[in-house]
């Protein structure tokens, strides 16, 4: 922003000492000359003055314009970094919870173990399956569906013990359930996010559009003036 105030500053100046006509010399006579220069160099001044003062102005609304436009970007850049900060602590907690739910779920498993003894060759191949499945998967909805399957496949192999799979596998699927609620409440979240940010976005060409129109008008302005120069320059 103070390059371009600088920039601002350089033109106004070139301005003031471009719109310094040539006045032609009409007289032979200093004393007549002076006299005749008096009233028209005023004049000059006067405008001249007046031109810089409307041009300091539109340069002030230019900087208040970009001020504000630096304001919002800033402020946009606070609300995204508290949201961020937000969103790692509850990912933070969704983990210690998920980590909690996988102990209590191996715990499970190592008492069906216990109870279904006379299927431990099954139930070990399940187990060593299990166990690589967790090693190369991160995420609790794998977990999840890792645990489905396991219980799918015990249920077909331990038809007296139908009661305890049918249990564990309703534990599973409230879980699960309330996963795919953050979840959702996540995804919702985030499209509010989405939206705040497209309105910001929004906002911020309109007022790049209104600092373009602003210039367009104050070179219009410059160039009618040139133009009344080059024509009191002639006359």
């Amino acid at each position: 922003m103070s390059s371009f105030s600088n920039r601002n500053i350089r033109t106004v100046h070139s301005v003031s000492r471009s719109q310094t006509p040539e006045i032609p010399r009409r007289w032979d006579n200093p004393e007549d000359l002076r006299e005749q220069n008096v009233p028209e160099d005023t004049e000059m001044q006067n405008a001249r003055v007046e031109h810089i003062k409307q041009q300091m102005m539109e340069y002030r609304t230019l900087l208040k314009c970009l001020q504000s436009l630096r304001l919002a970007e800033n402020m946009r850049h606070r609300t995204k970094q508290r949201a961020m900060r937000e969103k790692c602590e509850r990912y933070k907690k969704e983990i210690t919870d998920a980590k909690k739910l996988n102990a209590t779920f191996q715990e499970s498993f190592y008492q069906l173990e216990q109870q279904l003894i006379h299927f431990a060759q099954q139930l070990f191949h399940l187990e060593a399956e299990n166990e690589r499945e967790r090693r190369n998967t991160s995420r609790l909805e794998e977990n999840f569906e890792q645990t489905m399957e396991m219980l799918s496949q015990a249920r077909k192999k331990a038809a007296k013990k139908n009661h305890i799979w049918n249990l564990t596998a309703k534990n599973a699927l409230h879980a699960k359930r309330v996963a795919e609620r953050k979840l959702r409440e996540l995804m919702e979240k985030y499209e509010m996010e989405v939206i705040h940010s497209t309105e910001l976005t929004n906002n911020m060409e309109i007022l790049k559009s209104t600092v373009q129109q602003l210039k367009l008008k104050l070179e219009e302005k410059e160039r009618l003036c040139n133009d009344s120069k080059r024509r009191l320059a002639i006359h």
